[in-house]
């Protein structure tokens, strides 16, 4: 919402509009113009029409149906908000961190009480105890569920440096929805097949 609302005031801004039309299962069409001024001896370019498909448009991807606690671990709230959000849709229940100090209290209060999270969520990047260290110390703590990393595209040659410090993936933001729920469909069922 709110990068529509900039991409139509920068429109105006610069003397234009944004139009959309829209029809259900097949997709939107989203017109930009802008005044240009004169273009006396500009070369020009033919226009062609970017194409972006949905993952509503075509195949329907199978539903994801989850029955497991999750606990969030990030410092900034909208990341929390979003997987928690892809998450519950699927049935998942979820608990939140800000930093790893506090996933590591909540984890050990519920390891305390004899139970532990599915599957924790990690981002490598936070103030006070980052991903890295916090994975290393939940390991130390004999947390033997899986722990899936979560980090910026910027950071992917960070792989080996998160498999080394005990979690089990990757995934890189933004998180993709689908993504997400497989890696975590993929890591309890293997988590399963080791206890069964």
């Amino acid at each position: 919402m709110c990068a529509s609302r900039a991409l139509v005031g920068t429109a105006k801004t610069l003397g234009g509009e944004v139009t959309a039309q829209s029809e259900l299962g097949k997709g939107s069409t989203f017109i930009v113009t802008i005044a240009t001024g004169n273009m006396e001896g500009v070369a020009l370019i033919d226009p062609c029409p970017h194409t972006m498909h949905s993952e509503l448009v075509g195949e329907p991807l199978p539903e994801i149906r989850l029955n497991c606690c999750i606990l969030i671990v990030d410092d900034r709230r909208e990341i929390r908000y979003l997987s928690k959000h892809f998450l519950s849709q699927a049935g998942a229940t979820t608990r939140e961190a800000e930093d790893g100090e506090q996933a590591i209290g909540i984890v050990t209060e519920l390891m305390s009480q004899g139970s532990l999270f599915a599957l924790i969520l990690l981002d490598m990047q936070m103030p006070r105890l980052d991903g890295y260290a916090t994975a290393t110390h939940l390991r130390a703590l004999g947390y033997i569920g899986p722990i899936i990393a979560l980090a910026a595209d910027a950071m992917q040659g960070d792989m080996s440096r998160c498999l080394e410090s005990g979690c089990d993936d990757y995934l890189s933001k933004p998180i993709d929805k689908q993504k997400l729920l497989e890696k975590v469909v993929y890591f309890l069922g293997k988590r399963h097949k080791r206890q069964g």
